[in-house]
């Protein structure tokens, strides 16, 4: 048997050769085949994984763009309607851990903005209960729209027209209504007051006619407070400062996802790719 190696050596090695050689022409092309089926099966689940994340991503996209100052009292909220007529609250814009894992920074960038609205509303409220305040350590009580068993009171509505007032004032523009300026309308069982430039709506009511005045000067005070105004002023200014806070953002984040679209997975050092160890969906996936 050795003599026959010893003599038959290249052609036993050309032979192996030769078969090693067939079973790759075969087995090569399967292999290679099976791993473009996997590659191309894990990209599509990929993209619609993606996919997911992008409607999270619209959502935040049009909140963030959408920021608006509530007309009655600055408070920021989302301007779902044709001029914000219909709104909601910032809030609402939440991303999953999916999100997170793929997305941290704007993930992050959402929270600080979310925190920052949060924060403005809060003295928005602070100041309007403020406002309420003062009218009632004068004695007259701030009832909602219904002057009830009062003698005397301020409807809610007057601090809406005080805003109002105190935003013109802040951007430099005509201020009005004009407190200085206070119209009464006699009704049955009293005095309706409303000041100039605010159309017939009402902001006061009281019985008697010292009352009205009561009334009108306490208006009028408060109106041209300067420390009001003055806190109104910043109010409106850090409004305006995070509405375009929130469309920088958006816009940063929209031009993220766009590119991870147009140019799938992204571009180098921001591609799309999964983190089984951080992402839910990726070790569901995959």
């Amino acid at each position: 048997m050795r003599e026959f190696l010893a003599a038959h050596t290249l052609e036993v090695i050309g032979i192996a050769i030769a078969a090693i050689t067939a079973i790759g022409v075969f087995v090569g092309p399967w292999l290679a085949s099976r791993r473009q089926r996997k590659k191309t099966e894990q990209d599509r689940k990929l993209r619609a994984h993606f996919d997911e994340l992008k409607g999270e991503a619209e959502l935040v996209i049009s909140s963030a763009s959408n920021l608006a100052p509530m007309a009655r009292h600055f408070s920021i909220v989302v301007a779902i309607g044709s001029q914000a007529v219909t709104t909601s609250d910032i809030e609402v814009a939440k991303v999953s851990a999916s999100f997170e894992a793929h997305f941290p920074e704007q993930a992050k960038g959402l929270g600080t903005l979310k925190q920052k609205a949060d924060e403005h509303n809060t003295n928005c409220e602070n100041f309007r209960q403020k406002i309420k305040i003062a009218f009632e350590s004068q004695g007259i009580p701030v009832v909602q729209n219904d002057q009830g068993n009062h003698s005397i009171c301020i409807f809610e509505a007057a601090l809406d027209a005080l805003f109002a007032r105190w935003r013109s004032l802040a951007q430099n523009t005509d201020p009005s209504p004009d407190f200085q300026n206070i119209r009464s309308n006699p009704v049955e069982g009293g005095y309706l007051l409303h000041p100039s430039g605010w159309g017939s709506s009402m902001v006061a009511f009281s019985k008697t006619e010292d009352e009205r005045d009561k009334c009108e000067l306490a208006l009028a005070e408060i109106a041209d407070n300067v420390e009001n105004q003055q806190e109104v002023s910043e109010i409106v200014n850090k409004g305006s400062k995070l509405i375009a806070e929130g469309k920088e953002f958006a816009n940063q984040l929209a031009s993220e996802i766009n590119d991870i679209g147009e140019f799938w997975r992204g571009r180098r050092g921001k591609d799309f790719k999964e983190l089984k160890k951080t992402c839910p969906r990726c070790r569901e996936l995959f």
